[in-house]
């Protein structure tokens, strides 16, 4: 079997979204012949005359292609199965998956799998009527993914948002939200994505709204982080917009500059806002932060102290801190406003830097007043029992 090249992919890519028609060099309309195409050597050349003599398939010539991919098997990669299934399944979707049924049987699981991705593709709920008849368990359950793919890249996204939001599997259920929200955005753009998401129904099932509003929010900040912090603003109160900010506010950390977005929450009119959202959103977004530049964060928050609006970001960084520079945890934490906060991290990082430096402690706490019941917590508290991390992990940027 040939490696799967790159290139031949992307072309799928292509033809999932129409087969768009290439020009022949020259200028010439006729298709090459399914044995030129299929036997040509070089990866480059080769996908384009198959996706050249795929374009005008039809039932007088499907025989030819069929004879050609038997003497060729062995040398016919998945995503070139792909591209006849597309072709095949214009005309003749039950067809191509009957015959993928039938054929040899190392080979069947990849020709049933791409006839239906291919039905999906082109006619949502007939796939759907075909998948519900299959009675095997397992081959069912894989056959469905293929639906979903397929179905989730052709033009009826609200017949595979409807689909999706049945889908039994609720972990699944989220990571198919996540590739439906990224499927819109290469199909529609952000405004035209934005709009589209807005006219989906409130009360559509198993919460679709909120799922995608969580995910294209996020990649629209990837984008233009304004633009999606002023989406949410608008639509704030409603239900599908629940959990959001933070995810808005980490986007705009990673992919943009860092003080405006903190700066942008903190500006933000909290009329409508549920309770400590803005403050969650200062908290994750400072957190990417940290976990990107900790020193031009905390040089950042250093030079907008006082501020109780910044508590949340004062609490992260003496948290990110506390495994590995529990001296500087316990400056942070004596910056908190907030009473109890300051108790519990003052507790946390004082337990951590009495065991990683004692005598560094002592010498710290001989200069410096406590709270007796935080002292006594501190020095009475028994030696950890497990290793803490000592390096926090790195953001990553999440992609469709």
């Amino acid at each position: 079997m040939k490696p799967v090249i790159a290139i031949l992919w992307i072309l799928s890519l292509v033809l999932a979204v129409g087969l768009t028609r290439f020009a022949a060099p020259g200028g010439s309309e006729s298709g090459p012949s399914f044995d030129e195409a299929f036997d040509e050597v070089d990866p480059l050349r080769r996908a384009y005359l198959i996706s050249r003599s795929l374009q005008d398939l039809d039932a007088e010539r499907l025989p030819e292609l069929l004879q050609a991919l038997a003497d060729r098997r062995m040398g016919i990669v998945n995503e070139e199965v792909r591209l006849v299934m597309i072709a095949w399944a214009r005309f003749d979707a039950p067809g191509a998956f009957a015959w993928a049924q039938e054929g040899p049987k190392s080979w069947r699981p990849v020709l049933t799998d791409q006839a239906m991705y291919a039905w999906a593709y082109h006619d949502g709920p007939g796939a759907l009527r075909k998948l519900e008849s299959i009675e095997e368990p397992e081959l069912k359950l894989r056959l469905r993914s293929a639906v979903v793919d397929g179905w989730m890249r052709s033009e009826d996204k609200e017949g595979a948002t409807e689909f999706i939001a049945n889908f039994p599997d609720l972990k699944r259920r989220g990571r198919l939200f996540f590739l439906l929200a990224g499927e819109l955005m290469m199909d529609m753009g952000t405004e035209g994505s934005m709009r589209w998401l807005e006219a989906l129904p409130d009360d559509a099932p198993n919460q679709v709204k909120l799922g995608l509003f969580h995910h294209l929010s996020m990649m629209v900040a990837s984008q233009d982080p304004v633009a999606a912090a002023e989406w949410f603003y608008e639509h704030r109160t409603r239900s599908f917009t629940e959990g959001a900010l933070s995810g808005i506010a980490r986007r705009w950390v990673q992919h943009h500059d860092r003080p405006s977005a903190i700066q942008w929450l903190l500006a933000m009119d909290s009329d409508g806002l549920r309770a400590g959202e803005r403050s969650d959103a200062i908290r994750d977004g400072f957190r990417s932060w940290m976990q990107i530049d900790p020193d031009s964060a905390q040089e950042w928050l250093l030079a907008q102290l006082p501020n109780p609006a910044l508590d949340p970001a004062v609490a992260e960084a003496g948290k990110r801190l506390t495994p590995t520079d529990p001296d500087k945890a316990m400056e942070w934490a004596m910056r908190l406003v907030d009473e109890e906060e300051r108790r519990l991290q003052l507790i946390r990082a004082g337990k951590r830097w009495r065991e990683k430096d004692p005598e560094a402690f002592s010498a710290w706490l001989a200069q410096n007043e406590l709270p007796e019941e935080i002292r006594m917590r501190i020095l009475t508290a028994p030696k950890s029992s497990g290793r803490m991390k000592l390096k926090p992990k790195p953001a990553a940027a999440e992609q469709p």
